[in-house]
């Protein structure tokens, strides 16, 4: 599975700190997941920014963030549990698609003249619930992208491309915004997530890095969702993990 060495990726995969990057599947999710954090974060720029612009009130920016909370923390349990059971690569494939279409929607009606604040409500709440079913199957695909030796690199390096678009994202919004308007922003994240549905289209229907061992066998759906919940009330932990992956909570 590893790709030859040629190019910027190989000359990268030589140097211990990305060595990860020698693996071609880890290298399309990287890519994947460098994509989609920088539409999440330009997200909350140019939401924000267009809600401000249609109501002038901090009340309703306010609101647009919590509706974007409830599908992370409501149906991420339900995306986690469909990962352990279907195709991961599709799960990544059909969120991305759906959501990069929720923002060509919005590009329309803004450049037509016809956004109104309930159609950023709207896609609001239908843009978290298909980005959270897109962190689970990513994060899962990570460990079957590269050999056990280079996971702890490849786990660091994905991180490095979630706090970088976590810095980028922003101010690529804000600059479009400044340029051409709130619509250019949403066009750009579009095409942000349209790029990344490519490289993740590009993965293996099956990828081979695994320790060899059959998976135990799984609780029911609904079994698998009770038991996170009772997790997530009992522990530290779950709720901070709620916390961490709850993007519109920490912004």
């Amino acid at each position: 599975m590893s790709a030859p060495r040629a190019g910027l990726f190989g000359a990268l995969g030589s140097i211990p700190t990305f060595e990860a990057l020698r693996y071609r599947e880890f290298r399309l999710l990287w890519l994947g997941w460098g994509g989609t954090g920088m539409a999440l974060w330009m997200d909350q720029v140019s939401r924000g920014w267009l809600m401000y612009q249609l109501t002038d009130s901090a009340l309703q920016l306010g609101l647009v963030r919590l509706i974007q909370a409830l599908p992370f923390l409501l149906m991420s349990p339900i995306a986690g549990a469909l990962a352990d059971r279907y195709d991961r690569k599709m799960q990544m494939v059909w969120a991305q698609a759906l959501d990069g279409t929720q923002y060509l929607l919005l590009t329309g009606l803004i450049f037509t003249g016809q956004v109104a604040p309930w159609h950023v409500y709207a896609t609001a709440f239908a843009s978290a619930a298909v980005q959270a079913f897109q962190q689970p199957p990513r994060q899962s695909l990570v460990s079957e992208s590269v050999p056990a030796a280079n996971l702890t690199n490849a786990i660091g390096l994905t991180s490095i491309a979630w706090n970088v678009s976590r810095s980028l994202g922003p101010a690529l919004a804000g600059a479009l915004i400044a340029a051409w308007g709130t619509g250019a922003a949403f066009l750009g994240q579009a095409a942000l997530l349209a790029a990344a549905t490519v490289w993740v289209l590009q993965l293996q229907p099956a990828l081979r890095f695994h320790d060899g061992t059959s998976r135990p066998r799984r609780p029911s759906f609904l079994a698998a969702n009770v038991e996170a919940l009772r997790f997530i009330r009992r522990s530290e932990t779950g709720w901070f993990w709620c916390w961490h992956r709850c993007l519109p909570c920490r912004s």
